[in-house]
């Protein structure tokens, strides 16, 4: 149950759903190619039209990504962190991630570790993963489906 109470599982037989990555999230607080589909994106999932998952790293990424960010201080990190956990993102905690397919998708397919958790998410769900890394993008389509941000174009991009 996230915190504001949804029930993302009964939310997933009514919705698409989809696995988001950092780089997706990290668009919703900065200005720079694609933010208005990462936030068309954040939209969907506030509107419940849309499932988003993704690992519980997603947090530590964010904080970490914006905490180099010029503009953001300790206390905007935090909030910032605060309020995608209030969004109603089903994060996956570690030990139930497809920990053994990350690994082989990230030897197979030449990227970190994070990046493969997110990848092997996807695939054991049997839904898209929707990143902004477009490199990412191109190494992992043999693992899993994906859908780069920049065609996101609200629900009808998501195939069922």
């Amino acid at each position: 149950m996230g915190r504001d109470g949804r029930n993302p599982q009964m939310a997933r037989q009514e919705m698409r759903a989809v696995v988001v990555d950092t780089s997706v999230v990290v668009k919703w607080f900065s200005r720079e190619k694609d933010d208005e589909a990462a936030r068309r994106l954040r939209g969907d999932l506030i509107g419940e039209r849309v499932l988003v998952m993704a690992p519980d790293l997603l947090l530590y990424e964010l904080a970490n990504a914006l905490r180099f960010h010029p503009r953001f201080s300790a206390e905007d990190v935090a909030a910032a962190v605060d309020s995608v956990i209030d969004l109603g993102i089903r994060l996956i905690p570690a030990p139930a991630c497809p920990m053994r397919e990350a690994a082989e998708t990230a030897f197979k397919t030449k990227i970190t570790a994070y990046d493969a958790v997110f990848a092997s998410l996807a695939a054991a769900e049997s839904i898209p993963l929707i990143t902004a890394d477009e490199k990412l993008a191109g190494k992992v389509g043999s693992a899993c489906r994906v859908i780069p941000l920049g065609r996101y174009d609200g629900i009808s991009s998501i195939e069922l």
